[in-house]
């Protein structure tokens, strides 16, 4: 039967040298292939086949190339090994391709993005995290994977996003992640523990609001960082931490990324995006 690839890929950030006894149906290709898809790091890989008989071999490589290598002798062992040797990020780290995130209709906080507003948040291994308007999960993926020893909550009101958040939880097996089906801030529960960061990805007009609640659940110290697409949102939100006298900032990014048009290069622009944090006295 199928591994459990989620629970595979898990082990794989957290240790430099993993052996997996492989089998007929998980075979060192189609593990490579999934890891990748995972957003697990390159790294050296090395097919252990027909150990101790006549016919022992071992084949060397990276995971990128066994993932397409797909006849091995049906006894053998993989090992993957991180040293340093082979590019990627062996561990989790902030910023996973968009590509590896499931998504619907583009709604998901660009890669770019997300990397900036992690770094406001501030997180440690024991977080405790709030993401509302959480979309595709994907700030709240990575924040669950930046904070294993806390939780993560992300809460969404639509359910075509709120089924790729299941996905992407499976995914990246991220069990510390939380799903709160509903509408912020009313469907924030009375008993849900305090936050050490709190990432607001959507709100629009209710922003105001969900921002007054969550002014008075984050920890004193704790950190809101909102994400904004238009001007009133934007100001809004810096409004709201400047007349409470929270240390506040804002900062716009304009990202744009270069595209092949007849064999040349240029650049397409996203909307620019405003980032506003703000630090609960």
């Amino acid at each position: 039967r199928q591994a459990d690839y989620s629970a595979l890929a898990s082990v794989l950030r957290d240790n430099d040298r993993v052996a997996i006894f492989t089998d007929p149906v998980n075979t060192p290709a189609k593990i490579a292939k999934e890891m990748l898809g995972r957003g697990v790091g390159e790294r050296r890989a090395f097919v252990c086949e027909s150990i101790g008989t006549p016919n022992e071999r071992v084949v060397e490589g990276t995971m990128k190339a066994l993932s397409v290598k797909k006849s091995f002798a049906p006894l053998n062992v993989l090992i993957l090994i991180n040293d340093g040797t082979v590019s990627g990020p062996a561990r989790s780290v902030p910023g996973y391709p968009d590509k590896l995130f499931s998504h619907s209709a583009g709604m998901i906080t660009k890669e770019e993005l997300r990397v900036v507003s992690l770094s406001k948040l501030g997180l440690d291994s024991k977080s405790m995290v709030w993401d509302i308007g959480a979309c595709s999960g994907s700030v709240a993926v990575e924040a669950a994977l930046c904070a294993p020893h806390g939780t993560t909550w992300a809460i969404e009101k639509d359910k075509k996003r709120l089924t790729d958040i299941r996905k992407n939880k499976l995914r990246f097996n991220v069990p510390n992640l939380e799903i709160i089906a509903g509408e912020a801030p009313a469907c924030i529960p009375s008993d849900l523990p305090a936050p050490d960061a709190v990432f607001v990805g959507g709100g629009g007009k209710a922003v105001a609001e969900i921002l007054k609640t969550v002014s008075k659940r984050v920890k004193h110290g704790g950190r809101v960082v909102v994400n904004a697409v238009t001007i009133e949102t934007a100001g809004a939100a810096f409004g709201f931490f400047k007349k409470r006298g929270w240390a506040s900032e804002l900062v716009m990014i304009n990202l744009s990324k270069a595209r092949d048009v007849g064999g040349l290069n240029m650049l397409a622009a996203n909307n620019p995006v405003f980032i506003i944090k703000g630090v609960r006295p």
